[in-house]
């Protein structure tokens, strides 16, 4: 468990010159000394130089060494003039015009709610009816006459306590339901004379001269093709493969300069391949291999970028089967 870093002071940082005396510190000190060596070589008597000589020195150590109650010195100093500067007495005196108050709201007993309950409703009944009675009443429209009929209809049905109780004299027809047919299971037509095969001696020397044919063991890698080559030129892609044509995964690839310093590096995926996401500028450039396991062994390749589409890179390793194989035919 990773522990956490302790929470510092950040506005109040301060820059350390010399080991743990800040700027600040250093200020303080060396205006002292300056103070009391100009006030060394003042042609004043030793009895009036000397104490003054001192007393900037140490005035000068103080304010940067020694605090006063956890707090610098030069702040206490400027509290201390403050407070004999600010005023201890104060006097009230009255400004302005009066305080506003708003008015008290009246009281209202059950005998005053009561006289105006009748104007609290919102429709009252009475100015109702007298509203409806002062209304000329229009005669009714045809289609007002449909609409009350369709009303009482409607109001007749909903009202009405007669369930609906279907006639006896319907007859139903229920479906029948299909017959089941039992499948007949048929075989194979059998024919004696057809499954009969004649052994000769040609066609046991034919099956003789066959050659037996053995499955590939799992153990053993399928080989992989070089892939395509990039759409856009300066684009580095390839492939690593060791000596039987089997990918090589995780193999670590740099590109460096013709000064030796790295501008690219690739790890391979699973299927040994890498490629380059941007491109490079012209020149000449080496591609450096490296198994971390170090079970193989690469060559350098050397590539010229000249501004044009680069064929995909096939680096084929040596490993310690290859060296032996190497050694023993005496083969590059």
């Amino acid at each position: 468990m990773d522990n956490h870093p302790i929470p510092q002071d950040v506005t109040g940082f301060q820059f350390k010159l010399i080991g743990n005396m800040t700027v600040k510190q250093f200020a303080y000190l060396a205006i002292g000394l300056v103070f009391a060596g100009v006030f060394w070589q003042l042609p004043i008597s030793i009895l009036v130089k000397f104490p003054l000589c001192a007393f900037f020195a140490i005035f000068g150590a103080g304010l940067a060494f020694f605090p006063v109650s956890g707090r610098p010195m030069d702040l206490m100093i400027g509290n201390y003039i403050k407070a004999l500067i600010r005023p201890t007495q104060f006097v009230y005196e009255k400004i302005g015009g009066q305080i506003y108050f708003p008015n008290k709201t009246p009281f209202l007993t059950r005998r005053d709610i009561k006289q105006y309950q009748n104007n609290f409703s919102p429709f009252p009944k009475d100015k109702l009816k007298a509203y409806l009675e002062s209304l000329d009443i229009q005669p009714k429209s045809k289609v007002d006459e449909k609409e009350n009929n369709f009303l009482l209809s409607v109001s007749n049905l909903a009202t009405s306590n007669s369930a609906f109780q279907p006639s006896s004299d319907q007859n139903f027809n229920l479906p029948q339901p299909p017959l089941q047919i039992n499948p007949i299971m048929r075989g194979p037509a059998m024919h004696p004379e057809q499954t009969r095969t004649t052994v000769t001696p040609q066609s046991i020397a034919a099956i003789q001269s066959t050659p037996p044919t053995m499955p590939m063991p799992s153990g053993f890698k399928k080989p992989i093709g070089v892939p395509n080559a990039p759409e856009f030129p300066n684009l580095i892609t390839g492939i690593t493969k060791d000596a039987r044509g089997n990918a090589l995964s995780n193999i670590l690839v740099e590109v460096r300069d013709r000064d030796g310093n790295p501008v690219r590096a690739f790890k391979t995926n699973e299927f040994g391949r890498f490629a380059s996401a941007t491109s490079l500028t012209n020149g000449i450039y080496t591609v450096e291999l490296e198994d971390p396991k170090a079970q193989n062994r690469f060559e350098k390749i050397t590539i010229n970028v000249v501004g044009k589409i680069i064929l995909p890179i096939e680096a084929i390793s040596i490993d310690t089967r290859e060296e032996l194989r190497r050694s023993l035919f005496n083969t590059n």
